[in-house]
């Protein structure tokens, strides 16, 4: 099987899944997101929903706790598919991270 095709197939199953969760009500596609601070880490919860957004005020939120501690610790759950992780990586490396 093609590259190509193979990446297609992982796409659309990905996206079945996806699908399937929020039929089934695991996730919730009105889920907002909610940002809590601990003294040392930050948690984000996805409420269950699309994790993208999530994962986007994560490495906001880590990057200026970075900027003001020279550290940041990120803990995200409660979200579904958050797309390549290596991405928001990219991001951050490409702002100084």
């Amino acid at each position: 099987m093609p590259a190509s095709v193979a990446l297609r197939v992982m796409a659309l199953c990905a996206f079945c899944s996806t699908w399937s969760n929020f039929q089934n009500g695991y996730m919730n596609p009105q889920g907002s997101r909610r940002f809590p601070k601990t003294l040392r880490a930050i948690e984000i919860s996805g409420q269950n929903g699309i994790g993208i957004p999530a994962m986007h005020l994560a490495y906001a939120q880590g990057m200026e706790q970075a900027q003001k501690a020279g550290i940041s610790a990120l803990a995200i759950r409660n979200v579904g598919h958050t797309g390549r992780h290596g991405a928001f990586a990219d991001h951050a490396a490409e702002c100084g991270f």
